[in-house]
């Protein structure tokens, strides 16, 4: 029998306080918006009815491989990955563009577009377009809520793009 994501999260939002913590982004900084298990079950919920996610064809090695790279499929569209970085600054978790190239490749994700939302300083883009992917660099403030018109240039990137994925590359990888 199917539940409904209301019915699936009831029992635990019954409970009080609750052993569950709110998904956020991967900042310090202060959350403006908190996702609950209702959240995550009602967009669960959606990508089985668009046809984004089957439990039966899931290849769990797959997602374990991809979470370890720091990417983040989202939807067919979108995958998010860890800000790369370049150089000898370079954090010690770090991973080059070259790396996120071939992880793209290794996981048939046709990348052919990142959506650069930070620091312009980590790596030098033409390290992506090299391979074939063009960067856009479309920066705002970690933790915060994009400015409309980064909304607008990252709404026309993923129209622009047709067919393939747009890499959206954030701090932490979480999307």
């Amino acid at each position: 029998e199917k539940w409904s994501p209301e019915r699936a999260a009831a029992p635990f939002l019954s409970i009080h306080p609750s052993p569950l913590k709110s998904y956020r982004d991967a900042t310090d900084y202060p959350s403006d918006f908190d996702f609950s298990i209702l959240d995550c079950l009602k967009g669960l919920d959606r990508g089985v009815r668009k046809g984004w996610f089957a439990w039966d064809t899931f290849d769990v090695d797959q997602y374990e491989r991809s979470a370890r790279a720091g990417i983040s499929a989202i939807c067919p569209k979108f995958v998010a990955f860890q800000g790369p970085h370049a150089g000898d600054d370079a954090p010690s978790w770090a991973r080059a563009p070259a790396f996120y190239a071939d992880a793209f490749a290794r996981a048939r994700l046709e990348v052919a577009h990142v959506a650069r939302l930070n620091e312009k300083e980590t790596y030098d883009i033409s390290e992506f377009e090299q391979l074939g992917i063009e960067v856009y660099d479309l920066q705002f403030p970690e933790g915060s809520a994009p400015p409309v018109e980064i909304v607008r240039m990252f709404f026309l990137l993923a129209k622009q793009s047709g067919t393939n994925t747009v890499g959206v590359q954030c701090k932490a990888g979480l999307g």
